[in-house]
């Protein structure tokens, strides 16, 4: 027997997202669903500008001047800022 494909999806950021999954023998669609979802979790945890207890919305929201931010939301905004103007940053 080959792989099987699956089709999983939750909600995220406000919105419905697919996914077809091709699972191999011996791993279980629902191990892979509940990654997805505890990632995602994290990612609007960080990102969210939905949520006004998301990193970034407490960032937004802080007086001028409060830079403090986990190092995963600082490499975030300094891609950012890099891929607007590169060398920005002085990343290589």
């Amino acid at each position: 027997m080959g792989d099987q494909i699956y089709e999983i999806g939750d909600v995220a950021f406000g919105a419905a997202w697919r996914a077809h999954l091709v699972v191999p023998p011996g791993v279980a669609p629902t191990d892979l669903l509940e990654a997805g979802r505890a990632e995602l979790a994290t990612l609007e945890t960080l990102f969210s500008p939905w949520s006004p207890t998301s990193e970034l919305s407490r960032f937004n929201a802080a007086p001028p001047g409060t830079w403090a931010l986990s190092q995963t939301l600082w490499e975030a905004l300094l891609a950012a800022l890099d891929s607007m103007l590169p060398g920005a940053t002085g990343a290589a």
